[in-house]
């Protein structure tokens, strides 16, 4: 009987057994059912409890059977896990926020990257047009620096060309303003008997070559200048000096040549002239006054003076005939200064002269340049003329010389470029 009892209690021991494992069994698949149909939800669901409650209250209307104690422990352990599932799949789902929102801000860091790179790129086209018209603008700069180059050069070879190849000037030029001489007046003749006419040619020790200091001459020579105010060289240490040409006839053409020189170089000069001069070269006689330089005193016939004074009638028409021709041809009157004919004097003709309103002009450089036939060299005239230049010096030269007429433009140039000037004889 115990036996049996055993056996009985053994077989609903099983029985329950079964049971609970068919409940279980049954319970897992569902649990399964609802997980994969939560994960399928998960997207749209926004809260955690609403997941939580909607599982377990969907699990109880599946199940729709009572459970014990210790089945609703499990299935309190079961809606917790369920719940937790929830949790990962809302984990899952915030995840999949973060990877849209990380999606989203690369896309808007893109286009502001996009947005930066378009300012910079029209940043960048305004740099470049600014850089663009300041390098226009630099061009053009530089072409007009060019233009400007080009006209200096023009100009500057123009003022060459000038210089080096004297062309005779126009006749359309406007004439330049003619010195205003005033008459020489004639002193009262008195008796020159008393005064010596010993002939006298003029002479002077000329200034060393290259060196320093002026040219001499005889104290006894300088202290008669001095009493009849004649000039042979200005009394200075200033670097001026005077040009003066005698003219007793033309040839070549060589005062026309020297006269376009002198005023492309802006030099004025005294030229002393005879009566067969200004009775045949009118129109270069009518040049020298129109273009500033002083027409002076060489006498009508160019006679020795000494001679000419023993007779002083003889003199006189000499010297005043001149005054008398050039007014009546040009209408002017002679500058004030008469350089004796041959430098030939004495002390009666020097008294002489400044009675007929003169003042007596000899020289401190000349050469040997009267000779038409024999011409100096041009390099020897050169040396010659320039290695003499010094302080208030009285240049005679002849305009009969051809290369006198070559060689002037680069006297002239060679004396400014050492500081000299020409003057004029009215500041002596």
């Amino acid at each position: 009987m115990k036996r049996k009892f055993l056996v009985l209690l053994c077989a609903i021991s099983v029985i329950f057994s079964g049971c609970s494992i068919v409940e279980e069994y049954g319970r897992g698949t569902l649990e399964n059912k609802e997980i994969k149909k939560s994960d399928e939800m998960s997207p749209i669901l926004e809260d955690e409890d609403d997941m939580a409650e909607t599982d377990v209250d969907e699990t109880n209307e599946d199940t729709g059977a009572e459970v014990d104690d210790s089945s609703d422990v499990k299935s309190k352990e079961t809606a917790k896990a369920e719940v937790e599932t929830p949790k990962k799949d809302e984990t899952a789902t915030n995840e999949s926020k973060e990877d849209k929102k990380s999606e989203v801000q690369p896309k808007k860091e893109i286009e502001e990257k996009k947005s930066e790179d378009s300012k910079s790129d029209d940043k960048s086209e305004v740099e470049n047009k600014k850089s663009e018209d300041k390098k226009a603008d630099k061009k053009s700069d530089e072409k007009n620096n060019e233009n400007k180059d080009t006209n200096k050069a023009a100009d500057k070879n123009a003022d060459k060309k000038e210089s080096v190849d004297i062309v005779s000037s126009k006749n359309d030029d406007p004439p330049a303003e003619p010195v205003k001489n005033e008459e020489p007046v004639k002193k009262e003749s008195g008796d020159y008997s008393s005064l010596s006419n010993e002939k006298a040619g003029w002479w002077f020790n000329p200034k060393k070559a290259g060196g320093n200091g002026k040219s001499t001459i005889p104290e006894k020579t300088a202290n008669l200048l001095n009493k009849y105010n004649g000039i042979w060289q200005a009394k200075t240490d200033e670097k001026v000096m005077y040009l003066t040409f005698d003219e007793g006839y033309e040839y070549n053409n060589n005062t026309a040549k020297i006269l376009d020189t002198l005023k492309a170089k802006g030099v004025k000069a005294a030229f002393f002239v005879t009566g067969a001069y200004v009775k045949s070269n009118l129109d270069l006689v009518n040049r020298m006054a129109n273009e500033g330089h002083l027409v002076c005193n060489h006498s009508v016939n160019h006679l020795n003076q000494v001679e000419a004074i023993k007779n002083p009638k003889k003199l006189e028409d000499d010297i005043a005939g001149l005054q008398t021709l050039y007014k009546e041809k040009t209408g002017n009157n002679l500058a004030s200064f008469l350089r004796p004919p041959e430098g030939v004097y004495s002390e009666r003709t020097l008294k002489f002269i400044n009675d007929m309103g003169y003042r007596p002009v000899f020289w401190s450089f000349a050469y040997k340049d009267w000779l038409r036939d024999n011409q100096p060299d041009k390099k020897f005239a050169i040396e010659k003329i320039t290695g003499q230049f010094h302080p208030g010096s009285v240049l005679l030269l002849h305009a009969v010389s051809d290369t006198n007429a070559e060689i002037l433009g680069e006297i002239i140039d060679q004396a400014v470029n050492m500081g000299y000037r020409f003057g004029s004889l009215y500041e002596l």
